[in-house]
């Protein structure tokens, strides 16, 4: 690579986006002991995890670069070359050549850049991997694979001495970014998968001993950027997939008989968007797509599940049984396919992406205990997350100035949930307790479909003996 070049650069560092979200739980982390000390006569739900709002990029990023100065020659990738920013007169990554990135991969080039080999993302890696590659005055030919990857998955959150853990945020899909006077397209091009959300469990031994957790949202798929001035061709079997949105956490609570539990599931974030832009912005690009091309945007991440269990090592003595809720994280959004300061004179398939799975649940109330008059079961609440819905259908403008349209991605269905109360305890020289109460309602689909609620009162003593717990499903909307 020439060395000397002065190019504006800067990466968006991980550890930025780390330091906003770390501070961000620890204020979550503040804000549900506050809640939990002020609503903890009525156990008053906290607030579920919510994502971490996406980093939106245009093609104005790439006006940050600079050519590189003239007559810098030729410059010819090898799988060596996996990471930094390359500059030359003109670029090519042979077909036989594989790049595995370990960090930011950045191209700039006076005249064409011809990607024929593959320039892959590696896995959960720290290090950002956008892959930026600019043609100043010529096309970027793509006939191999680039992209790919997933980003980081949310991790390493400690465990709580207070039985409260709120898991990490997966971290946001990296860019990918063409540019050019044209781009040709008859290889695949993959934007990256946001990472996931981090799983946390929660245990108590005491007997009266709380328990919440959270799991941690996904992160954001990542978008495909695609921005010529003249056109953007794309072959009968080239393909471009931008970056499923990252799954949420599962929130695991085991209190004990006495205690609250509180599971609530991590939601999932959208998928990411493929654009195809003009430049400048009053200009119209013309894109031509052959039959068999195919352009897919990203699926939105599935959520996950929140579980409230029981320590049944612990005998609830003679206290009431704990209240158990368990709610499914909201899924993401699909992402979409979007044309802009572009004319389509011919079609290939374009596909919205799907909307994720919502989350379930499963929640116990604790038994209550014996002595001379039973103890009342606790209650159980278990709610299901909503499915996120398909990214808009995709409007694609012909050059008669009609717009034709292609195919909307599926929302995604709702998960079921369980409630099962917990039962009242004996009365050794009086009446028993009464169970917890019950209710369930299964997760809404993305597509607005709601399920029923089904909650039933407390079942009454009989006899000395407790009332027994109730067991109540409810199926998530399709």
């Amino acid at each position: 690579m020439p060395e000397g070049l002065n190019v504006a650069y800067a990466p968006i560092p991980r550890h930025v986006p780390l330091l906003r979200r770390l501070l961000a739980r620890v204020f979550a982390v503040l804000r549900l002991l506050f809640q939990g000390s002020v609503r903890l006569a009525s156990f008053g739900l906290p607030d579920a995890p919510t994502r971490v709002p996406k980093l939106e990029f245009g093609c104005d990023f790439a006006e940050d670069f600079t050519p590189p100065p003239a007559g810098t020659g030729a410059l010819q990738l090898t799988s060596f070359d996996d990471t930094g920013i390359f500059q030359a007169d003109s670029v090519t990554l042979p077909e036989k050549e594989e790049i595995r990135l370990v960090g930011p991969f950045v191209v700039l080039a006076r005249g064409d850049i011809v990607i024929e080999g593959s320039v892959l993302r590696r896995a959960g890696l720290e290090e950002n991997q956008d892959i930026v590659l600019i043609s100043f005055e010529g096309t970027v030919r793509i006939s191999g694979v680039v992209g790919g990857g997933s980003a980081l998955d949310g991790s390493g959150t400690p465990a709580s001495p207070l039985n409260l853990r709120s898991g990490a945020p997966g971290e946001q899909g990296s860019l990918t970014l063409l540019r050019g006077i044209s781009i040709e397209i008859a290889g695949i091009v993959i934007g990256e998968d946001g990472g996931d959300g981090e799983s946390v469990t929660t245990s108590s031994a005491d007997r009266q001993g709380r328990s919440w957790a959270f799991g941690g949202a996904g992160g954001a798929g990542g978008d495909v950027l695609l921005c010529a001035i003249e056109g953007i061709t794309m072959s009968e079997f080239a393909r471009g997939y931008a970056g499923d949105g990252g799954e949420g956490g599962t929130g695991r609570a085991t209190a004990g008989p006495s205690g609250n539990a509180v599971g609530v599931g991590g939601p999932g974030h959208d998928g990411g968007n493929i654009v195809f832009r003009g430049l400048p912005a009053d200009a119209t690009c013309q894109v031509v797509m052959e039959p068999g091309a195919r352009v897919v945007a990203g699926n939105g991440g599935s959520a996950s599940s929140g579980f409230a269990y029981r320590n049944r090592a612990i005998a609830p003595e003679s206290d009431p049984g704990g209240e158990g809720r368990a709610t499914g994280g909201d899924a993401g959004r699909g992402g979409e396919v979007r044309f802009e300061n572009c004319t389509v004179v011919r079609v290939g398939r374009v596909e919205s992406g799907n909307g994720g799975i919502g989350g379930g649940g499963t929640a116990f109330g604790g038994d209550g205990g014996s002595g001379p008059a039973g103890r009342r079961g606790g209650d159980a609440i278990a709610r299901g997350g909503t499915g996120g819905d398909s990214g808009a259908e995709p409007a694609i403008p012909r050059p008669d100035g009609t717009v034709d349209r292609g195919l909307r991605g599926r929302p995604g269905r709702g998960r079921p949930v369980a409630a099962i109360s917990g039962a009242g305890g004996r009365g050794t020289a009086g009446s028993g307790g009464e169970s917890g109460s019950t209710s369930a309602r299964g997760g809404a689909s993305g597509a607005g479909r709601q399920e029923r609620e089904f909650s039933f009162p407390p079942n009454p003593p009989r006899d000395g003996f407790g009332g027994a717990g109730r067991i109540v499903f409810s199926k998530g909307a399709n």
